[in-house]
């Protein structure tokens, strides 16, 4: 499985709707939303966990063309396109948000938990994720020099053994 973002759909010739986004088959999407807002299926199928900001456990939901999902400020929320094997075509669905619905209530301790969050949490987890993608993609970048070096030394060495052998 890959993860990405989504794409922007097409709701008519004029050009990209606001707030509609499709999803390809195999790949994920990982939402981190800082303020109320609902998630709608407008087709297709998803797999999504939905994790809390206070230790909850995540709750893992499926969801078909029609199905909302409220999500809070500081929740974690991935989705995968899960389609029939064979399917190609895209989810769709729309993110929405609900300024004031569901947000927490006002208060200092509240609206520092968000700030926080929202303003250093979801950076900081954003940025591990890059780094451990980057080491990865290093490690591999690094042993495909290796092989790429290993083989051209033992052509070089098989070239010279034939041209230059001693028997």
């Amino acid at each position: 499985m890959r993860a990405r973002t989504a794409e922007p759909s097409a709701a008519d010739s004029a050009g990209p709707a606001a707030g509609c986004w499709k999803l390809s088959p195999g790949h994920a999407l990982s939402l981190h939303p800082c303020s109320a807002g609902v998630l709608e299926i407008g087709q297709g199928r998803v797999w999504s966990t939905l994790r809390g900001t206070l230790g909850q456990p995540p709750d893992d939901h499926v969801l078909q063309a029609g199905a909302r999902l409220h999500v809070e400020p500081g929740q974690h929320l991935v989705l995968q396109a899960w389609n029939p094997p064979g399917a190609t075509d895209a989810v769709a669905f729309r993110w929405d948000v609900m300024p004031g619905a569901g947000a927490l209530p006002v208060g200092a301790d509240s609206s520092a938990a968000t700030d926080w969050e929202c303003g250093v949490l979801q950076p900081l987890r954003d940025l591990a994720q890059a780094l451990d993608q980057g080491g990865r993609a290093a490690g591999r970048l690094l042993a495909g020099i290796a092989r790429w070096a290993l083989q051209r030394k033992a052509r070089h060495r098989q070239v010279a053994a034939k041209y230059f052998s001693t028997g």
